[in-house]
């Protein structure tokens, strides 16, 4: 980030400013932790809390109320701002968070999860308005591969931490952790974040004082979806999320459960595709920050995504079904996805800013809602869930690759 002058047009230090990228990091990064730390701790939550059904429907519940809470969280902090929507999030999450480590039955534990994700929401869709309210245009891009960066080292982490935790102390303490977590980022908030919503300018903001808040709310919804910049953009990024988290959802059984592999190695191989999804996401922030170099960039990445989809359908076909065949076409699926991810927010956002939040939040349930989509098909399709994630990953991939090379998506200078 040394090359961003980060305190230009906000009266505020380049220190501060940096603290507060660091607190929409950690916020972002919540959210997925919240995802991915419980995936190794799904088989003994199942059968402690004797659940008869489809135990990633516990998944699914979170990404299902995440971007629900995603489209009430955005558009209020672009009627009442974006610090006091950050605050009461984060106290929902941490509600959530503790009904979930001390649940007693699946219909707590499921209440709770979908408590979590409407806490959640607000970190991710508000953190980006924040960061929207803040850097324009290149500097945008730079801010966004660096969070981009930070979210793609959790999903690696946090099985991972999951994975060690479950074995050595149950599945009570992995759902504690972002509580604690959660909490920590609380006192960042409201020590260092200020109020980040613009108050002037050309774009006009649904005015609080008007009785009809609900129609100010979907009239925005509906400026932003008429908007076919960003909707090139959504679409993109929700498909690579789909196909993401396929695997997220069916890579548990076919490792642990299918191919007999320990909770405690499965949480290391998140760490391999997260780390192909970190260079991704360096060389977004790194290269195409440049306008000139924006559109080529993103039909790379996009390639990347078909060529691990690809890879992986034919594993799954071909009996390659161990883990480092699969994890090879998984990271080729993980740079490109963090190529497009970055982009994909910046093209979408650049539209907006008095509306950052209702983008930003329509955007993220776009994401989530695929997301859940296709949890939702992994629980629901039975036997070996490969095939099943596989496909998922090649289907999704076809949409960011039309986008690239029909639309030619391009940055503002």
């Amino acid at each position: 980030m040394s090359s961003v002058d980060l305190s230009k047009g906000t009266g505020a230090s380049a220190a501060r400013i940096r603290m507060v990228i660091l607190i929409l990091i950690s916020l972002a990064s919540l959210a997925q932790m919240g995802i991915n730390i419980v995936l190794p701790a799904l088989p003994q939550i199942s059968g402690a809390l004797g659940f008869q059904g489809n135990v990633q429907l516990v998944l699914t519940a979170f990404l299902v109320s995440f971007a629900a809470g995603m489209l009430i969280m955005g558009p209020i902090s672009d009627q009442i701002g974006r610090k006091p929507v950050l605050l009461v999030g984060l106290v929902i999450f941490l509600v959530g968070g503790t009904m979930g480590a001390l649940a007693e039955s699946i219909p707590v534990m499921m209440a709770s999860r979908v408590i979590q994700g409407i806490g959640a929401a607000a970190g991710m869709s508000v953190g980006r308005a924040v960061a929207r309210d803040l850097f324009e245009g290149p500097q945008l891009v730079k801010v966004y591969g660096v969070l981009t960066m930070a979210m793609a080292v959790v999903p690696g982490l946090a099985p991972f931490l999951g994975g060690l935790l479950v074995a050595d102390f149950g599945w009570r303490v992995v759902l504690a952790v972002p509580v604690v977590c959660a909490a920590v980022i609380f006192a960042g908030v409201a020590l260092v974040v200020w109020e980040t919503l613009p108050r002037d300018g050309a774009e006009e903001r649904p005015e609080r004082s008007e009785p009809g808040g609900i129609r100010a709310v979907l009239t925005g919804y509906a400026r932003v979806l008429r908007s076919r910049i960003f909707v090139k953009f959504a679409v993109g990024n929700s498909l690579t999320l789909g196909g993401l988290y396929g695997f997220a959802a069916g890579s548990p059984d076919h490792f642990i459960g299918v191919m007999g592999y320990p909770p405690s190695l499965f949480g290391f191989l998140p760490m391999v595709p997260a780390a192909s999804y970190l260079l991704g996401a360096f060389l977004a922030s790194r290269i195409a920050a440049d306008p000139r170099r924006f559109t080529v960039f993103y039909q790379g990445s996009a390639c990347f995504v078909l060529a691990g989809g690809v890879g992986t359908l034919a594993c799954a076909l071909l009996g390659h079904q161990d883990i480092w065949p699969v994890m090879l076409f998984v990271s080729l699926y993980g740079i490109g996805m963090g190529g497009i991810l970055p982009l994909g927010v910046t093209g979408a956002m650049q539209p907006f800013r008095r509306q950052a939040g209702t983008a930003a939040a329509v955007l993220g349930a776009m994401q989530m809602g695929a997301g859940a989509l296709s949890t939702s098909l992994m629980a629901l399709i039975p036997g070996d869930p490969l095939p099943v994630f596989a496909s998922l990953m090649v289907g999704c991939a076809f949409g960011p690759v039309m986008i690239a090379f029909l639309a030619k998506p391009q940055l503002d200078g």
